[in-house]
């Protein structure tokens, strides 16, 4: 059954950003100018960011002297956390201009960012430690290109995160969308089935060592109530919001196994 177009407006301004002017109308623009326009506001409270901060919290091995890799950076959110927890060397990675602007304007990370696309990363060879590609897979349509690149500036005992928008997200209508203060916009993405991007990553020789499908909880509850949006909650919380893989080169604990 497919959902009312009204519903999947209502869902969508609630996991992208804000997702509607008064029309209820949203427009798509280039995936570029998207994330420019967004720039300003990519910061504020979200309750999907929160999710993935949430579960990756307990799945992120010590980052203690590592040099990470935040790919598709946008203004740096994994980035600062990564070096304040320890990080030895950290970069980023991002095509919009305006995401890297807000980056750099953070203390920590003036002169870690750069602008450039994931399938040809501006990185020597086995130069990353551990890599986040936090939602941004499905803006790639070469989901070999992005892994054979990440491959390359891996080194041999890396950690590789990727998360993304759950294909039963999308199928029940939710949306990469935000209000610039003009109007609503979509962030242009397509929806990667998750054999899909496991494919793509063991073709380079990865091996997904976990595989989580989050789904929204009670420490997102609030952020649904701050955007007087307490209706859909319930709704969110049947559908996985997100997938995180964690991929690498050899087998790794499961961090939940040595917990009580």
């Amino acid at each position: 059954m497919s959902t009312p177009a009204s519903a999947r407006t209502e869902s969508a301004a609630e996991f992208g950003g804000v997702a509607r002017d008064e029309s209820g109308s949203v427009r798509s623009v280039s995936l570029v100018e998207a994330y420019d326009r967004w720039a300003a506001s990519y910061d504020a409270p979200n309750p999907l960011h929160a999710l993935e901060e949430r579960v990756m919290g307990l799945l992120l091995p010590s980052v203690a002297g590592k040099r990470v890799l935040d790919v598709a950076c946008g203004t740096g959110r994994w980035l600062a956390k990564l070096l304040a927890w320890g990080a030895r060397t950290g970069c980023g990675v991002d095509l919009s201009a305006g995401m890297l602007q807000r980056a750099s304007a953070k203390l920590p990370l003036h002169g870690r960012v750069a602008q450039g696309a994931c399938l040809a990363l501006p990185f020597a060879a086995e130069s990353a430690d551990l890599i986040i590609c936090s939602l941004a897979a499905g803006h790639v349509r070469n989901l070999s290109g992005l892994a054979r690149e990440l491959a390359r500036v891996a080194t041999p005992a890396v950690d590789v995160f990727v998360t993304d928008f759950h294909p039963l997200a999308y199928a029940h209508g939710w949306r990469r969308t935000f209000d610039d203060g003009n109007e609503a916009v979509e962030v242009p993405s397509q929806a990667h089935t998750v054999e899909r991007v496991r494919y793509a990553f063991e073709e380079q020789g990865f091996r997904a060592a976990i595989f989580a499908e989050p789904r929204m909880g009670e420490p997102e509850k609030d952020l649904f109530l701050r955007r007087g949006k307490t209706h859909l909650f319930a709704a969110a919380c049947e559908t996985p919001a997100l997938y995180i893989f964690r991929f690498g080169r050899a087998r790794i604990a499961d961090p939940r196994e040595h917990r009580s």
